[in-house]
């Protein structure tokens, strides 16, 4: 038809210019449509005026027609061009993606190496740090396992103090001269700490060193002692006098224990005496820590009692570690919408395979207000809200082994 015969010649205007790029082919594009159209409105227009005879139309038309074919038979040479060079770009394209994914595994290659030797720099100045360090008379708070521990071990000018009012009494009249200037380690439960905070004097809380798990953050911002020094013990002493034992596995070789703070490589030279590890942490990297000692600590303890288990390297059996590890998952969660702070990517691994290490000791919930009623406050907080717990099956065995209310 004429409409067809001038789409046609538009296209054809369109190809002969060439593989042009496109925002130069779609400009000649609509020149060449256009002058096209024109020109065939005009021709049409001559054409009726004129009222030619029949057999004059019809030659016409017959010449049209083989104009058509010929058209059509150039267009189709273009179209086979232009599928030859689509595939071209395709292969080009296929390989410009290979050579990207390539480059994507060297660059993930390169930042991982960069961290493994970013890590190794700082065990190499922690090294550093704790040889060239010399232990400080200090005063141990506390005479359970680990104050027990670090007095027979420690210093020979160590004191140790079982109350308040000992400690008080030692920090502001000092006899014998012990622990004027060093450490004061608070070897006692959590719920101790804030009694012996207040009775320390104010020039003395920088020396003290907290060396107990659980949620202490908002305790030390609350008393202005974020800055104080911090520990994560993860061996396990199992009785008074008795050897540590240290949580080694095949993804933690060098130990789980940390430290942070001003008096993190006493503690760290003292441990040495036992053949105890710790890392020397940064304060970023420390709470990353103790944020995954609290989820284990609340997820472990809690399913072995849930489930009538004694010992917590039961949990890291095939039977409840599923359960222990869709636990962790929620409270992991429940830390990162609440911080931001992003838990690492193989903590449930290293998390079972330290479980199992020190499978021999008792699980026991306990501590409730800086272990598990962190996780339980924001369920409350949540459901108050009419909104989802976060922690549901946390929620559900709190309740189960009565720790908390139904």
């Amino acid at each position: 038809s004429p409409v067809m015969l001038l789409l046609v010649c538009a296209l054809y205007g369109q190809v002969a210019e060439g593989f042009l790029p496109a925002p130069v082919a779609s400009q000649k594009f609509v020149q060449s449509a256009s002058l096209s159209c024109a020109q065939a409105t005009r021709s049409r227009m001559s054409h009726v005026g004129a009222r030619r005879p029949a057999c004059v139309l019809s030659l016409s038309a017959s010449t049209d027609l083989a104009e058509t074919q010929t058209l059509i038979t150039r267009l189709a040479k273009n179209l086979e061009d232009l599928e030859a060079l689509k595939a071209n770009v395709a292969l080009e394209l296929d390989e410009l993606q290979s050579s990207l994914a390539e480059k994507k595994a060297s660059l993930t290659l390169i930042e991982d190496r960069l961290k493994k030797v970013a890590t190794e720099i700082q065990s190499a100045q922690a090294e550093v740090r704790i040889a060239t360090t010399e232990i400080m008379p200090a005063v141990i708070v506390g005479d359970g396992r680990l104050g027990q521990m670090l007095k027979a071990k420690g210093d020979k000018s160590d004191v140790m103090v079982r109350s308040t009012s000992e400690m008080k009494f030692q920090i502001n009249k000092n006899p014998g001269g012990s622990g004027k200037n060093g450490p004061i380690y608070l070897c006692v439960p959590n719920s101790a700490l804030s009694e012996l905070v207040d009775a320390c004097p104010e020039d003395r809380r920088e020396d003290l060193v907290f060396m107990g798990s659980g949620n202490l953050g908002d305790f030390l911002e609350e008393k202005k002692l974020s800055s104080c020094s911090q520990a994560l013990i993860y061996f396990v002493i199992g009785k008074p006098g008795a050897d540590p034992v240290d949580g080694i596995t095949e993804l933690d070789i060098d130990g789980l224990t940390c430290a942070v703070g001003k008096w993190a490589p006493d503690l760290a030279k003292r441990l040495r005496k036992v053949e105890m590890n710790c890392k020397l942490l940064s304060a970023e990297q420390f709470e990353v820590s103790r944020l995954e000692r609290l989820v284990w600590t609340c997820s472990v303890n809690l399913v072995a009692k849930a489930n009538d288990l004694k010992t917590i390297g039961e949990v890291a059996s095939d039977k409840f570690w599923p359960v222990t590890e869709d636990c962790m998952n929620q409270l992991v969660a429940a830390v990162h919408s609440t911080t931001g702070i992003m838990i690492q990517d193989n903590f449930y691994e290293r998390m079972r395979l330290y479980t199992a290490s020190v499978g021999q000791f008792n699980a026991v919930v306990k501590d409730l207000p800086f272990r598990n009623g962190y996780f339980y406050d924001l369920s409350r907080s949540a459901l108050k809200s009419n909104l989802q717990d976060p922690c549901p099956l946390h929620t559900k065995m709190l309740k189960k082994i009565k720790a908390v209310r139904s």
